[in-house]
């Protein structure tokens, strides 16, 4: 079975692709589910207090929905797309922990990291900071309104870096623009392309 990861930062609509992709090709889709997370809301106020346990959160999530996923195999599921991917947990503790927290977290992605299933694509939607705030604007999550762009960069260079230089599976770098997917299909056909020819 083939299974396509739809990464990119707050904001860079993984969910609208995924959904989109999953209906075009055909496949099974995997949604995060983030809104589970009872620590979230009180994160954006204060992260200091609140980093760790929405990480752990997240990653004990993450670890039940991908490990209880692809151990339930389907012969008639030929291709799973998501809108994560498990690494994500890894690259927002780096961001969001202190060093003592992070040392203790890492354990507990090392050792979940083993079980999980690695993509076989992972997309990156790339967006200027501009493009992603009007998306979080436009989407009207109240708690998402107190991000501000210096972590959205800082968030988006953790994730180029890790993709170009530790990561070694197969990954596409999409530099979206303003396209709009939803909304104007010769764009996201000129993105199933790119994915087609990735494989």
């Amino acid at each position: 079975m083939k299974y396509i990861a739809i990464e990119g930062v707050i904001g860079a609509g993984k969910t609208t692709v995924a959904k989109k992709l999953a209906e075009h090709r055909g496949s099974r889709l995997l949604l995060e589910r983030y809104e589970e997370n009872p620590f979230l809301k009180d994160f954006y106020k204060d992260k200091e207090r609140n980093a760790f346990p929405v990480e752990m959160f997240f990653l004990a999530d993450r670890i039940k929905h991908l490990d209880g996923y692809f151990n339930d195999e389907d012969l008639f599921v030929h291709e799973t797309i998501a809108d994560f991917s498990f690494f994500k947990s890894l690259l927002f503790a780096k961001v969001n922990l202190n060093e003592l927290e992070f040392k203790l977290y890492d354990q507990f992605f090392q050792l979940a990291s083993k079980r999980i299933q690695q993509p076989d694509l992972v997309l990156f939607l790339n967006r200027s900071t501009s493009e992603l705030r009007k998306n979080i604007i436009k989407r009207g999550r109240e708690y998402e309104q107190l991000i501000q762009d210096d972590y959205l960069i800082q968030l988006k260079e953790i994730y180029i870096r890790f993709l170009n230089h530790q990561y070694d599976g197969n990954v596409l770098v999409y530099n979206v623009g303003e396209s709009d997917f939803l909304n104007n299909e010769s764009e996201f056909i000129k993105l199933v392309s790119a994915i087609n020819l990735a494989f």
